[in-house]
């Protein structure tokens, strides 16, 4: 019998197993498998936002800034099997340089035709905050520096308060991170907007029943993820002052918490009009807050959508309230249609919950 030896590395595939049995004629193939990690720098593209003015006649263009390209790393581990390439799979993302977005300044077209709108209407337009009030001919612009993210934008029950996040002006911030600003008035003609001294907000609104009262919820920027946030999963109330908006009090309404499944993509919360209940949603599941000691009371489970998470996103469904209070409304990711796993079904639901529930 001839004796042969082979070095086996940590990587290398032995077929048979090892533990199988050696007899005359067994044929023993090793594959010599090798682990290197691939990076190259990518261009990333620069967004161009083009943002009304009242200062240019319609048709007119202004550039303000200039668009400037970023730079990421992606690294790849790949496998490589008896010196041919077989497959790799993403290991990281690093962005060397964020790309500044382009601005350009643009006259909007009047509006010819009057359109009839019951009470306010506040909408985001070219990174500013514009309000429609009894008739469309009416507009105005709210803001006049732009950069609004559309990340929170919430006009109070009355109508005479704003609340907002825009980006940071520094040019190599992360593209999450974001301020909260305010405005604390929106009759005069030229309101002026305040910043509330809260940066990286993922979610926020004003509290019903409450006046200059602001719940919010926050994040950390980061470039590890493809979405660029790691939720907090956190709830804050924030009173304000009416007249300067500094912070008068803030309440701990839900310490931070890792607890969601994909807890990095953050807790969705919705309070009752009331202001007497929070509800919240998540990726798996819809529930209450116990206000009194920040625990979450689960209403309804279901299967996460794994067809989100294959595209780099979270599905999470919509809590609304009934204007009484007395109902919670929201879509559930249903059972299969037909031979497809829970977790890729097909079917969402809507879901009422009523009082003798909630």
């Amino acid at each position: 019998m001839r004796r042969v030896e082979a070095n086996i590395g940590e990587l290398d595939r032995v077929e048979p197993p090892l533990y199988t049995q050696i007899f005359d004629g067994l044929a023993i193939t090793i594959v010599r498998v090798q682990e290197e990690l691939q990076c190259t720098e990518n261009e990333l593209p620069f967004e161009t936002v083009r943002q009304p003015t009242n200062g240019l006649n319609a048709g007119e263009e202004q550039m303000v800034q200039r668009g400037v390209a970023g730079l990421a790393r992606v690294c790849e581990r790949c496998i490589i099997e008896n010196g041919a390439l077989t497959g790799c799979l993403p290991a990281s993302r690093t962005v060397l340089q964020e790309p500044r977005e382009e601005v350009i300044f643009f006259g909007p077209r009047s509006i010819d035709v009057p359109i009839t709108v019951e009470g306010q209407l506040a909408y985001i337009s070219g990174g500013q905050a514009w309000m429609i009030e009894g008739n469309a001919i009416n507009r105005r612009l709210l803001t006049f520096t732009g950069g609004l993210d559309g990340r929170v934008f919430d006009l109070s029950q009355d109508g005479r308060q704003l609340l907002f996040t825009r980006q940071t002006s520094a040019t190599d911030d992360p593209n999450f991170a974001n301020e909260l600003w305010a405005i604390l008035d929106t009759t005069p003609a030229d309101p002026e907007a305040v910043q509330l001294g809260l940066n990286n907000v993922l979610y926020g609104g004003w509290k019903p029943g409450t006046a200059f009262t602001v719940s919010y919820s926050t994040a950390e920027p980061s470039t590890s993820l493809l979405n660029g946030w790691e939720a907090y999963n956190d709830a804050w109330t924030m009173r304000i002052d009416s007249r300067t908006g500094e912070t008068l009090d803030f309440v701990d309404i839900v310490e931070p918490n890792s607890l969601p499944l994909y807890a990095y993509w953050g807790t969705r919360y919705a309070w009752s009009p009331d202001g007497e209940k929070l509800a919240w949603s998540r990726a798996d599941s819809v529930g209450l807050v116990d206000l009194e000691s920040g625990d979450f009371d689960t209403l309804i489970s279901f299967p996460h959508f794994e067809p989100a998470i294959i595209s780099g996103w979270v599905w999470q469904p919509e809590v609304i309230w009934s204007a009484d209070s007395s109902l919670l409304i929201t879509t559930r990711h249903g059972p299969p249609a037909g031979g497809e796993s829970p977790t890729n079904s097909i079917v969402f639901d809507v879901s009422i919950m009523l009082q003798s529930v909630i």
